[in-house]
């Protein structure tokens, strides 16, 4: 999907095996962007499964994990 303000969405989704192979989960994949009230173009990429909702974008803060003390 395309608007004529610049914004684009794109997802797709399929049904597959866990980890675990003998249950099934519907995954989904995408992405969107659009420019900001500031013209600052902004773009995330995400996924949703079983693991929860993963968003990924420059603009969003990044999870740092601590390696064992």
């Amino acid at each position: 999907f395309s608007d004529q303000n610049g914004t684009t969405v794109s997802e797709q989704g399929r049904l597959t095996l866990t980890n675990e192979g003998w249950e099934s989960v519907i995954v989904k994949e995408g992405s969107y962007s659009y420019v900001s009230p500031e013209g600052i173009p902004v773009s995330v990429s995400y996924i949703a499964d079983e693991k929860g909702f993963r968003a990924n974008g420059s603009h969003l803060p990044k999870v740092v994990l601590a390696k064992g003390r």
